[in-house]
């Protein structure tokens, strides 16, 4: 694109991945939601969908399977993205193959199964901090 006499590039992969991770390193929470309960994962699952990106917000604790107002999570739309390469004939990234059949850790599935089936729980029982969890998936 150019404006005014200067080109303007998009950054490569690689820096678009050194500013996630230092946005992280410096205390960006990767699992924030916008307006519409959107994560960082949410966005670069359906947007980006360069799984470098996203597997560097995994690392930093990002969940992948957090859910967004709509109950849609990063997984979902990274299996319509595996989907969609099948159907017009390209082969999707094999890490993002490898993410989405490993298994969720157990903490997760747990809160995912309270808020499912809408289980309650004594507050008062359950440490504050593991509230917000229970509450992000």
């Amino acid at each position: 694109m150019e404006r005014k006499g200067i080109v303007l590039e998009t950054p490569s992969k690689e820096l678009q991945i050194a500013v996630i991770r230092l946005f992280l390193e410096l205390g960006a929470d990767p699992n924030a939601k916008d307006a519409a309960g959107l994560t960082p994962l949410h966005w670069l699952s359906m947007y980006s969908k360069d799984f470098g990106q996203a597997q560097v917000v995994m690392e930093h604790g990002g969940h992948i399977d957090q859910a967004d107002y709509n109950r849609q999570t990063p997984l979902m739309h990274f299996r319509q993205c595996i989907g969609k390469a099948y159907a017009i004939g390209r082969l999707p990234d094999p890490r993002l193959q490898a993410l989405i059949h490993t298994v969720l850790p157990l903490s997760c599935l747990a809160a995912q199964v309270l808020r499912q089936n809408q289980i309650l729980f004594d507050v008062k029982e359950i440490p504050a901090t593991l509230h917000s969890f229970v509450r992000r998936h």
